[in-house]
């Protein structure tokens, strides 16, 4: 059981969060607004169990977040919630139908587990073809949630128009989209039966040679027929990057691997450097492989320390038990750790737990209390075995007349924790695996005390030892306490007044001190990090290009850092993890830092962090967030204002307002603002009434604009 238990750093904890997201190219943030999220907002409120519904309309993106209570089932609201998209969808335009994702966000979609990045002197479509291949080779793994995929360049066939010859022939850039997409189309023809043999069909269309597109026909049936030769030369080009990754510096190709939830984490690491080791052979000369922000280096790091303070504390207990009981008896004792350890991997196994950071800690925290028991029940058969009792006699009357004490103690401690299983809430559930645990192991210490202790001593224990044998360390320990308890003792009664008076003082005392020198409270401890992350979120609209030469400007001060193992740069990212799809956030970026292992470091990694953001104060043309990875389940910032109003500028006066107002209080760091000042645009108003006498309709104007700007998907073939 311990052996198969999954590990993972964290509990993959249920968030009670759905998210509906819904891409639609080249749209305004407000159109966004109008055309999808409130028509979609007007189908989901009023939901069973539905806490609150948040969202998000930017360029060509609108995203719908609902939580739901703690308590829900969220198979039960995943489904709801797509039942209400269903019936909202009749309303929303054509293009984004097909797009829209409706997922349950989890632990594992915001926290991936490592990064592997392809970098070197090779041309950068090689590199994306390399990515890709890998990428197909890691999905294949068991437990792999997914792998995206950052950076590269991939070609593309151009079709570039000339817009007078297409005046020159009366026709449009959509006849243009029509010849293409419906001539490089391959379509099954069915089936047809010609003597003893039936034949399959096909009609093919798609061509092998970007030359042949220059023949297809923009006007069939009409003589003399216009070629799109006549209006537009086709030639392979670089698509416009989406996404951008570096590593050290050096143009690179990121894959980012995100776990099932349950999943073996260190399995999972062991098989992608597997197939990463595997496909170096294949990978040309200059090519490197880089693994960032791994995981399972530190779940291998707590299970070290689990096994490494099991088997400490289990020879300092033996070691206290034999000055006190006889190697024998501190054997019998001893055992009861070994033994409700294994216990417990079994119950926590068939609960399906996995081996995380709170599982781990807990059985740490329950290793003292396991020999609890044990010592009480050995230690009453051997008082039995000295009165000249038979072994099984023994075992027999000193288990069963303590019993139940050992049992009401046990269950106190276990009622102790119990109510921290009903916590409510996200960091409920998170904690919730402490007294589960601690429960777990405290009861079977109580099995192995009142079945397995007993057994052994009736079979193994000897007679006890004469008082003219040699006197153990312990009774020696004992005897001196009883010559310095005894007497101070006796002073203490004879003097209650001022023992009381000095008890009320250090209790004073104490209440002063921690409220004099209390250092604050916070939900985990501020450790030194290895990770942190400085996140880039450049005005909307701003072009790649431009956002990757402030992630540039930014890796010259990251590359001052000390300890730093590795740093990795991705421009085009989203900086929330990059949950969900549709069109790729030009404007933001990100750079994951990784530091030394802590027993390599010669430098706080906490420090470093801070002077990289005082460093970065200053930087103009994009907001920067510096932050460092964070123990325990994802909580947001610490603290959060909203503002709400109808007129979306006055609530970015007032948010600047507030930001200036907090700004100097202490303590408070990377304040940043979720107004967006939105997307340049230039509006083109159709005049109706002249559109109307040369038959066109705005939706005829929009398209003919969307396809010169962002090309037709259904002219995109990949050719040979």
């Amino acid at each position: 059981s311990y052996k198969s238990l999954p590990r993972e750093s964290s509990p993959d904890i249920k968030i009670p969060f759905v998210m509906i997201m819904t891409p639609y190219a080249g749209t305004s943030p407000e159109d966004m607004e109008n055309l999808v999220t409130r028509k979609l907002e007007k189908q989901l409120k009023g939901m069973e169990d539905l806490k609150e519904m948040t969202s998000s309309s930017s360029y060509g993106m609108s995203v719908i977040t609902l939580e739901f209570e703690s308590s829900v089932d969220m198979s039960d609201a995943l489904q709801a919630t797509r039942d209400r998209v269903e019936l909202a969808k009749p309303d929303l335009p054509d293009d984004p139908k097909e797009d829209l994702v409706v997922q349950e966000i989890s632990a594992s979609d915001a926290f991936p587990v490592m990064q592997v990045n392809l970098y070197g002197d090779l041309d950068l479509f090689l590199l994306k073809k390399l990515g890709e291949d890998l990428q197909e080779e890691l999905e294949k793994i068991k437990g792999v949630l997914g792998v995206d995929l950052v950076g590269g360049i991939e070609n593309e066939v151009q079709v570039d128009v000339d817009p007078e010859k297409l005046a020159y022939y009366n026709l449009g850039i959509l006849d243009v989209q029509d010849a293409i997409g419906l001539q490089n189309i391959t379509i099954p023809g069915g089936k047809l039966s010609l003597g003893v043999y039936d034949y399959q069909v096909r009609v093919p269309g798609e061509v092998d040679d970007v030359q042949e597109i220059l023949g297809f026909v923009l006007n069939p049936g009409i003589f003399p027929p216009v070629y799109v030769g006549d209006v537009a030369t086709v030639k392979f080009g670089v698509k416009d990057r989406e996404t951008i990754s570096r590593v050290f510096g050096h143009d690179a190709v990121t894959l980012v691997i995100k776990k099932r939830s349950g999943e073996n984490l260190i399995r999972i690491a062991e098989e992608v450097k597997a197939v990463v080791t595997n496909a170096r052979f294949n990978f040309p000369a200059g090519a490197e492989v880089e693994i960032v922000a791994d995981q399972s280096l530190q779940i291998r790091r707590m299970g070290k320390e689990l096994e490494n303070n099991i088997l400490s504390g289990l020879l300092l207990v033996f070691l206290v038990l034999l000055a006190f009981f006889g190697v024998r008896n501190a054997l019998f004792v001893g055992l009861a750790i070994p033994m409700s350890m294994l216990i417990t991997f079994i119950v926590l196994s068939i609960l399906d737990i996995t081996l995380n950071m709170v599982v781990l800690f807990s059985l740490i925290m329950a290793l003292g209390m396991l020999v609890d028991n044990a010592i009480v029940i050995v230690e009453n058969i051997f008082r039995h075995r000295g009165k000249g009792a038979s072994s099984e006699e023994a075992a027999d009357k000193g288990t069963s007349q303590v019993a139940g004490a050992v049992i009401a103690s046990t269950l106190t401690t276990v009622c102790a924790f119990g109510p921290l299983v009903l916590w409510p809430g996200i960091m409920g559930e998170f904690m919730s695996y402490l007294p589960i645990t601690v429960i777990i192991t405290l009861l079977a210490s109580l099995v192995v005390a009142m079945i397995f202790n007993p057994v052994l001593c009736a079979h193994f224990m000897g007679v006890p030892r004469t008082a003219q044998e040699k006197v153990l360390l312990g009774d020696r320990l004992i005897a001196f306490g009883q010559k310095t308890y005894r007497p101070l003792l006796r002073w203490s009664l004879d003097h209650l007044f001022f023992v009381n008076l000095g008890m009320l003082c250090l209790f004073v005392g104490s209440l002063v001190l921690y409220v004099l020198f209390n250092p604050g409270v916070e939900m985990f401890p501020d450790i030194d990090p290895q990770y942190a992350t400085v996140n880039i979120d450049a005005p909307s609209g701003t072009r790649i290009e431009v956002t990757d030469s402030y992630a540039l400007s930014i890796e010259k001060e990251v590359e001052k850092l000390r300890d730093l193992k590795v740093f990795s740069t991705s421009v085009g990212t989203s900086l929330g993890g990059g949950i969900g799809g549709g069109s790729a956030p030009s404007h933001q970026s990100s750079i994951t830092l990784e530091f030394e292992e802590m027993s390599d470091r010669d430098y706080s990694s906490r420090q470093e962090v801070d002077d990289l953001r005082s460093r970065l104060e200053d930087f103009t043309g994009a907001r920067i967030t510096v932050e460092k990875m964070e123990e325990g389940p994802p909580t947001g910032k610490p603290v959060n204002i909203e503002i709400s109003g109808d007129d979306f500028k006055v609530l970015g006066e007032l948010a600047a307002q507030i930001k200036d107002i907090i700004r100097n209080i202490d303590g408070l760091v990377d304040i940043t603002d979720n107004f967006d000042r939105s997307l340049p645009e230039l509006r083109i108003i159709p005049d109706v009434d002249k559109a109307g006498r040369l038959g066109l309709r705005t939706l005829d104007i929009a398209g003919t604009i969307r396809t010169a700007l962002h090309g037709a998907e259904t002219a995109k073939h990949r050719i040979g």
